[in-house]
């Protein structure tokens, strides 16, 4: 799947829809120049992978990665080294719609 470009006369962002749509560049207009609010990690210049990333359905370190939730405790997976960042940065997104300046993308985190 290639990365979607959603764009507008203000803003443009380059997202991945099969890597977590993962956030790959994001910029602002200004005259008649693209301005980077977020790095372009495809132009090079910046040893991230991406410039952001959905952290869903948690954000944080889930200690061990385990957790009690309506009298039942949920193990994570990879819990040894804390759950981090949530569970759908990596994992592909359907794309459901895409128009040139919008477009609506769905995960999964059960299975």
């Amino acid at each position: 799947m290639a990365h979607l470009t959603l764009e507008n006369p203000h803003l443009r962002l380059v997202v991945d829809p099969a890597q977590g749509v993962n956030i790959y560049a994001f910029s602002a207009r200004r005259g008649d120049q693209w301005l980077p609010i977020m790095p372009d990690v495809a132009a090079g210049g910046s040893d991230l992978k991406e410039s952001s990333f959905v952290m869903l359905p948690y954000s944080n370190r889930i200690e061990n990665g385990r957790f009690a939730f309506e009298d039942r405790v949920v193990q994570l997976a990879h819990g040894e080294r804390h759950a981090i960042h949530g569970d759908v940065r990596s994992r592909a997104w359907a794309v459901a719609y895409c128009a040139a300046a919008c477009s609506a993308c769905c995960a999964s985190s059960s299975g």
